[in-house]
């Protein structure tokens, strides 16, 4: 084959090349392609657990400096992945959005209104926790990224539909019952959550006791 073959110049014999490597390797020393994938994957991985390690410990904004010491890259493997930081957030806010739901999947739809309600509140203050400074650095990239609010719109709509279904034939009706559905959804949000542990300071078990105790009234209201 000509492409693999090398004709000495004065011998005449011939010289078969290395051959190529099927995963795009091309020869000794160099890593193959599905290496290099699996590395250039890695990497990726660690930047984002990276940016959410240092979301959850209360650094707002990381630098990449910050983001690439953690990850155990350099600053240029980092911008090698993400165009910018705010495409890295908007990843990191896609990833925390699938661990939120993870967290809420299986509430319970049978059984009475306050067992079905108190399942649904423990499960949200869990998850709201575990969320709750990634959530913060989020919201203060909403209006700037497209990304970011597209990620918290589709976790918002995700967490209406489960409320609509524990609630099922419970829900309120009547004239007042979509302001009261929506009420609902305000007081059993991250948002709540927020105004809870982080503005006026309450504890993670306060904070949940206080949002089970709306919920029940806007429930009971009328």
């Amino acid at each position: 084959m000509a492409s693999a073959r090398k004709v000495g110049a004065v011998s005449g014999t011939v010289h078969r090349l290395p051959e190529r490597s099927p995963t795009g390797g091309g020869g000794d020393g160099e890593e193959p392609l599905d290496g290099r994938r699996a590395r250039a994957e890695r990497n990726r991985e660690a930047v984002v657990d990276a940016v959410l390690a240092l979301l959850r410990e209360g650094v707002e904004r990381p630098g990449a400096a910050e983001v690439a010491e953690r990850a155990g890259v350099s600053v240029r493997s980092v911008f090698r992945h993400f165009d910018d930081l705010e495409s890295l957030l908007a990843v990191a806010t896609a990833r925390q959005s699938e661990r939120l739901g993870a967290i809420l999947a299986d509430v319970p739809l049978e059984g009475g209104l306050d067992e079905r309600l108190q399942s649904l509140v423990a499960r949200r203050a869990r998850a709201f926790e575990d969320i709750l400074l990634v959530r913060r650095a989020a919201e203060q990239h909403r209006r700037s990224s497209p990304t970011v609010a597209e990620a918290l719109g589709r976790s918002r709509r995700s967490l209406k539909r489960q409320l609509v279904a524990v609630l099922g034939d419970d829900a309120p009706t009547g004239d007042d019952g979509a302001v009261r559905l929506l009420a609902l959804e305000a007081a059993l949000s991250p948002a709540a959550w927020h105004q809870y542990r982080l503005d006026q300071g309450c504890s993670p078990l306060r904070a949940e006791q206080a949002m089970l105790a709306t919920a029940r009234a806007l429930l009971t209201a009328g």
